[in-house]
């Protein structure tokens, strides 16, 4: 018995034909995040529905933003953006600013928007995932957000970030920008919701893309994006509210909300 023992490991080295280059183990802040991920899924009931945005106005809006970065010397990124525009959209559809406690659903005052953001951790592993907050997102300037965001994501490069820039969040964006992946053009994802939260927008590469206009292929920067929800709280006509919502705020009024 202790032979066969023995053996096994040879065995299966062999048939499995690979060889272990490295062990990294899954500790601090990446274990957190990895167990929080699973937890997620385990204690709601999550959907996701997908779309695609025209960001035609919402690239206007950037493009007059960047030409005053001269003057200003701020460059407004699109995550500073969506932060101010999914803050107005929460501000009509409260409901997604909620979380599931017990068997009540507290709607929150205070908008908090965390934006997902992938850092490298110290001593190999490759990144882990934090969600620092722009709280009180909805009283915000685009230009107070962008301050923030900033900060935020200093201090996350610098491994600095406090409890308090974590805490409170009532709502989630991930977007692939953020993660350093302008080059990544990718169409479709599943965020997992950032717990206590109800649903977590996930953000996509604006890509040049070929669509019907009056009988007519013409080509129009469109960004897919995804939104899980918690079907136990929101459902899908509310979800498809506040998307509604969503598309009008960046399709036909950004000007408005960023600009003024």
């Amino acid at each position: 018995m202790s032979e066969d023992k023995k053996e096994s490991p040879a065995v299966e080295k062999e048939v499995t034909g690979k060889k272990v280059k490295e062990v990294v183990r899954l500790k601090g802040i990446r274990k957190v995040a990895s167990e929080r991920l699973f937890q997620s899924l385990q204690v709601s009931a999550q959907t996701t529905v997908s779309g695609v945005i025209e960001m035609t106005e919402m690239v206007k809006v950037r493009q007059t933003l960047l030409s005053q970065e001269k003057e200003t010397g701020i460059h407004f990124t699109y995550t500073d953006l969506f932060v101010k525009v999914v803050a107005e959209a929460l501000k009509r559809h409260p409901l997604l600013n909620s979380s599931l406690i017990g068997d009540e659903i507290h709607i929150w005052e205070n908008i908090n928007v965390g934006v997902a953001l992938a850092f490298e951790v110290r001593g190999g592993g490759g990144n882990s995932l934090v969600v620092p907050v722009v709280h009180d997102a909805d009283k915000k300037s685009l230009l107070e957000i962008h301050e923030r965001l900033s900060e935020l994501t200093q201090k996350g490069r610098n491994q600095r970030l406090l409890f308090k820039d974590l805490a409170d969040g009532t709502f989630t964006i991930t977007n692939v920008g953020v993660f350093g992946g302008g080059r990544i053009r990718r169409t479709i994802g599943t965020p997992i919701i950032n717990q206590p939260e109800v649903a977590i927008l996930d953000t996509m590469s604006i890509l040049d893309t070929p669509v019907a206009r009056d009988g007519q292929v013409v080509i129009r920067p469109m960004m897919n994006y995804s939104l899980t929800f918690d079907h136990r709280v929101v459902m899908g006509q509310d979800a498809n509210e506040f998307l509604a919502t969503l598309q009008q705020l960046m399709e036909e009024e950004p000007s408005v909300l960023l600009l003024s």
